[in-house]
């Protein structure tokens, strides 16, 4: 099948290089489109040296970037490839296998780090998102980093929502699965060099990826899935304002809210630790979580005053 690869970057000099290399080395018919946010490092002069089409636009969001490169490219299979990310021919093979479908409009598959040696961080979240089920399965939203969609499903829904800073590729998955299928493989995946290794990268990445999460339910409508991962960080965090406001003066009420906001944090480890199976991993994804939905609940109070000021 013939596939056009989308890439968008600012300051990639680190793995622009890899990110490409990987693309020409798809044995495919296929074009590489390079959008680039007004780079100051060697990212551009990197790019050169490969066969890619390289448009730039240094007031674009990721969204608007990506929409240019999908309007540039010409073959009906479109890959949004990120610039910190690897593919392989195993991936692409399995996306246009699921592709080949008529009902299925996107595929996708999960995350893994770069290296042999991974953080207790990057190994527990990422097999927390799904790296550890090698399932074929059908999800409502697609993964982030890398994913394959069909031209006319990505025409057909609009594509991404250029008011969008993150979370652009949620919002659209989720707009897609109202008409198609979305194909999840986890017998293949994409590796990811820029998956947060410590715990301050993961708070700060959450709060990056929390910060438009109001704004695309806005935009694609509330799905019921998605609730909880709102409700959740939102309720922890108003149960450690509770417990920090009356510990002065209502040691009782402040002690019943910090026990509310554990058994949020532990029924979000639980129901994660038994959907993959990943029981060995519970107290370190309470310790993600305490992290998790600190960083998602103080985005979205954030993300919603921005919205009601609108």
């Amino acid at each position: 099948m013939k596939c056009s690869f989308v890439v968008v970057s600012k300051n990639e000099e680190q793995n622009i290089a890899d990110c490409l290399e990987s693309l020409i080395e798809i044995d495919c018919d296929k074009d590489i489109f390079l959008i680039d946010n007004g780079s100051s490092d060697r990212t551009l002069s990197i790019a050169k040296k490969y066969e890619v089409h390289t448009t730039v636009d240094n007031t674009a969001s990721v969204s608007k970037m990506r929409n240019v490169g999908a309007s540039l490219s010409s073959h009906e299979i479109i890959c949004f490839v990120d610039a910190d990310v690897i593919i392989s021919q195993s991936w692409f093979d399995r996306m246009m296998e699921h592709l080949k479908k008529g009902d299925v409009g996107c595929a996708c598959a999960p995350e893994k780090w770069c290296g042999d040696w991974p953080t207790w961080v990057e190994k527990t979240w990422l097999n927390a998102k799904g790296l550890v089920d090698t399932s074929v399965r059908e999800v409502e939203w697609c993964q982030s980093g890398a994913f394959a969609i069909k031209r006319s499903v990505f025409n057909d829904v609009g594509g991404f929502n250029e008011d969008m800073v993150a979370g652009e590729d949620a919002d659209l998955g989720y707009r897609v699965s109202r008409k198609y299928r979305i194909i999840k493989d986890g017998s293949v995946f994409f590796l990811h060099k820029r998956t947060p290794k410590t715990l301050s990268q993961f708070f700060w990445q959450q709060v990056w990826h929390g910060k438009s999460s109001l704004a695309g339910m806005y935009n694609h409508g509330i799905n019921m899935c998605e609730v909880p991962s709102v409700l959740m960080p939102i309720s922890f965090c108003l149960c450690l304002f509770v417990a920090i406001l009356f510990v002065l003066f209502d040691y009782r009420m402040s002690l019943i809210a910090l026990i509310l906001s554990g058994l949020i944090v532990a029924a979000c480890s639980i129901k994660k630790s038994l959907s993959y199976g990943m029981y060995k991993y519970l107290p370190l994804l309470f310790v993600l979580y305490v992290f998790f939905l600190s960083a998602r609940g103080a985005s979205f109070f954030v993300a919603g005053k921005r919205i009601s000021s609108q």
